[in-house]
């Protein structure tokens, strides 16, 4: 079994003044000064893990991490984001050259898209839809979201928008129309089946807040975001000559995206990255030197 110490960084406004522990957690601020206070607009979160690998190690690092970060998040009533944040892994144990992974990600604008005699042929021709719910509200907060749970929230919502409602069996209420879900919009029957299959479809598990394994067999080979905005576009395609631009690289574009990259590197100076060594707030995890992959 080896040690490894992770650390990770949170996106948040939540100033923190003083560091603390919580469920085997450090939390710090990302960065402070003696004239305006903390800086950064991040936190640190550090914990050692026992492990027999570095991915055995961050799975459990990740697992006790989420739930710890959404009570912050609550409690601090800021803008917390954990997701495609950079964090850093090393093995404390039987690592002289003191060899670590780091996963490095920066915000940057993101790239504008050009609207011209395409778009706005599509935009006109948009106008044979005949909308049932708020389908276009739905498709536009998705477009601005940051993260799976919020962007498939919006997603699936636009879905159910798109095939509206239905008297039940009974005629008392009405129910979303998933037989036209099935046939006209998700035309796979596995992914349908795992987005709105009854009770473990991953829609009514996060609709009614319970938390979904996605490392579950069933879920090999799906990208819920890319392969439901794909059944969209389909859909529009085929029913409306409605055609959105398809060669657009990761649809969806938000005022920033992220850069990400990782590197595995070693340290000349190995105090600078020793978590035991006590090191100040100065001593951040710079790569040196590092082979980016």
């Amino acid at each position: 079994m080896n040690q490894y110490f992770i650390e990770h960084k949170i996106k948040t406004l939540a100033e923190l003044y003083e560091p603390f522990s919580f469920r085997g957690f450090t939390f710090e601020q990302w960065d402070s000064s003696p004239a305006i206070g903390p800086t950064g607009e991040a936190w640190r979160a550090s914990k050692i893990i026992e492990a027999p690998n570095v991915d055995d190690a961050f799975k459990v690092f990740i697992d006790d991490f989420y739930p710890v970060v959404n009570r912050v998040a609550f409690v601090s009533q800021c803008f917390t984001m954990i997701e495609l944040q950079p964090f850093i892994a090393v093995r404390l144990n039987d690592n002289n050259d003191y060899t670590f992974f780091f996963y490095g990600t920066k915000e940057r604008r993101g790239v504008p898209l050009a609207f011209d005699a395409d778009e706005i042929h599509a935009l006109m021709e948009l106008e044979k839809f005949k909308e049932k719910g708020d389908v276009f509200r739905f498709l536009r907060e998705a477009t601005n979201a940051t993260s799976f749970y919020t962007r498939f929230a919006m997603l699936t919502s636009s879905i159910e928008a798109m095939a509206g409602e239905i008297p039940d069996t009974k005629g008392n209420t009405k129910i979303t129309n998933k037989e036209y879900i099935s046939r006209y919009i998700i035309q796979d029957e596995k992914l349908y089946d795992n987005i709105f299959g009854y009770r473990d479809g991953l829609r009514n598990v996060i609709s009614h807040g319970n938390k979904p394994d996605l490392n579950e067999e069933r879920h090999e080979g799906f990208e819920y975001i890319r392969d439901v905005y794909q059944s969209i576009l389909k859909y529009f395609s085929e029913r409306y000559a409605v055609e959105i631009n398809t060669r657009v690289i990761n649809r969806g574009v938000s005022l920033r995206e992220t850069m990400i990259f990782c590197a595995i590197g070693y340290s000349q100076r190995r105090k600078r990255f020793d978590p035991t060594s006590g090191r100040s707030k100065k001593h951040s995890w710079t790569p040196h030197p590092t082979l980016i992959i």
